[in-house]
């Protein structure tokens, strides 16, 4: 099992750059941090080199920018994985998203409107092979 879990609070105490362009930032959130954050993922190895995982990832709600203008919804997304581990091959299936929730992942270079999705449900493979 790993997991982990953080609570952030910063503050913004003033920008040059904010100053010259007329916004005032003070006790204002940096952008992009979420008060909290968490997440969790459980693996079990089963016999005959088989394993099955699953996790979550979470995040509140945080600032796109440290305007403190527009917000990012919280977001929860919850993950499988299952395997194997051979003697000269690994072959993984991981699906993440489980649910397909729609999800704001991050705002593009700390800007307002430019916000960036986080992935839909996506099934990936991956096969390792060891020489």
């Amino acid at each position: 099992m790993y997991a982990g879990y953080t609570c952030l609070n910063g503050d913004v105490d003033g920008s040059p750059q904010a100053s010259s362009a007329g916004l005032v930032l003070n006790q204002n959130t940096p952008g992009l941090m979420p008060r909290h954050s968490a997440s969790v993922w459980l693996k079990r190895d089963l016999s005959y080199g088989f394993y099955l995982a699953g996790g979550a990832q979470f995040q509140s709600a945080r600032f796109t920018s440290a305007s403190d203008q527009v917000t990012l919804p919280s977001y929860l997304v919850f993950d499988l994985g299952a395997g194997y581990h051979g003697k000269n091959v690994d072959v993984a299936l991981t699906l993440d998203n489980l649910f397909d929730r729609n999800y704001f992942i991050s705002a593009h270079g700390n800007a307002d409107m430019y916000n960036m999705p986080g992935a839909p449900r996506t099934l990936t493979v991956s096969a390792r092979w060891h020489m």
